[in-house]
């Protein structure tokens, strides 16, 4: 594990709060990763801004099949994701906001219908972080998540970036699971939590369970006064079997002068994959052509699968005698169900709950 900064001009030296923090790297400890911070009333600079409420991910493939480029700017996603929580801390938007976007990179580019759930259980003081992800038949990558106890402060919570790690914990683990409807049983991975920062968590799971080598940037940026989310973009690039030195030594320059995540959230998506591709999109075959990198861009949107129907049925699975209907309730029985994974209240009166499961029945025979 290699410590230090990540080098930055002098001007964005001046104007971004860097820490110093656990790093992975992708050969020996050449290539380090930290998370960095900008306050919201510092402009940066940028010929490609994000348009207002995108959430995009672009991914590249060399031809070589030898270096995998994932790059997400997710500010409007981030931001709507700690709003509708509502009474969130400032580190515990920071730890959402990690979380949502390193499972959306590693769900991107699964097959339909995989779903993708990270748990960070550190022992801290933030409790469970948990995000899922899936990749919808629109092709769109769905993600929602909560944090246990989301209200917890951190004293200095204004600096909250530089809490991420002690306040998830670094006593517990990291557990991904995946699964699929064509799936006889899910696929479970766990690690031990490295720095409880998670893109560094992430990185080392991907390289424990998955085998491959991989350096994750995950960051959020919130504004000093408000904690409003500023900016939210992460990357993810890997050295897939086949992959070459000069590739290697590309990719690892490519991932040294990248600006900070917050930064990075000041690009379109494209714009961003470029810096990391550079060296890496084609080169020339003996008779002049060029092998180019394959592209995709994938949409990406907050999205809870949460209704009624699944209301009433979690309603009388967790009422005791009413695991087989509403007999058991009382006419004047009502309740409130909030969603853990999005902040919804539904209400739900025994008539409701009938109307459900009726439904639900009806649906089911057909």
């Amino acid at each position: 594990m290699a410590f230090g900064k990540w080098p930055l001009g002098q001007a964005t030296l001046a104007t971004l709060a860097a820490r110093r923090a656990p790093r992975r790297t992708l050969r020996g400890s050449r290539v380090p990763w930290c998370v960095f911070s900008a306050p919201a009333d510092q402009t940066v600079p940028s010929d490609s801004p994000v348009p207002p409420a995108s959430a995009e991910l672009v991914r590249y493939l060399t031809a070589s099949g030898g270096v995998s480029v994932k790059v997400l700017t997710a500010t409007e996603l981030v931001r709507h994701a700690t709003d509708l929580h509502g009474g969130m801390s400032h580190v515990a938007k920071h730890a959402l906001g990690r979380a949502l976007m390193a499972n959306i990179l590693l769900t991107a580019g699964k097959d339909t219908g995989e779903t993708v759930q990270l748990k960070l259980q550190g022992g801290g003081p933030l409790g469970l972080v948990c995000t899922e992800a899936v990749t919808g038949e629109d092709g769109v990558v769905s993600a929602r998540g909560f944090v246990e106890h989301k209200g917890y402060e951190h004293p200095g919570d204004e600096g909250a970036a530089g809490f991420v790690g002690a306040c998830v914990g670094r006593e517990g683990y990291l557990e991904v699971r995946r699964r699929h409807p064509s799936w006889k049983e899910g696929y479970t991975g766990v690690v031990g939590l490295r720095s409880g920062e998670v893109g560094d968590d992430v990185a080392l799971y991907l390289l424990t369970s998955e085998q491959v080598r991989s350096v994750v940037g995950v960051g959020v940026a919130l504004h000093p006064v408000t904690g409003e989310v500023t900016a939210a973009a992460g990357f993810l690039c890997s050295a897939l079997p086949g992959c070459s030195d000069g590739e290697l030594d590309a990719l690892e320059a490519n991932v040294l002068a990248l600006p900070p995540p917050s930064e990075l959230a000041r690009l379109l998506p494209g714009a961003a994959a470029r810096r990391l591709m550079r060296g890496l999109e084609g080169e020339a075959s003996e008779g002049g052509a060029m092998s180019l990198a394959s592209r995709w861009t994938e949409s990406v949107e907050l999205r809870c699968g949460c209704g009624a129907r699944d209301t009433a049925r979690a309603l009388l699975a967790a009422t005791p005698g009413c695991q087989g209907g509403t007999d058991g309730l009382a006419p004047e029985f009502a309740a409130d169900v909030t969603c853990e994974w999005c902040g919804k209240c539904t209400a739900m009166t025994p008539l409701d709950i009938e109307r459900e499961m009726a439904e639900f029945a009806r649906s089911s025979e057909s």
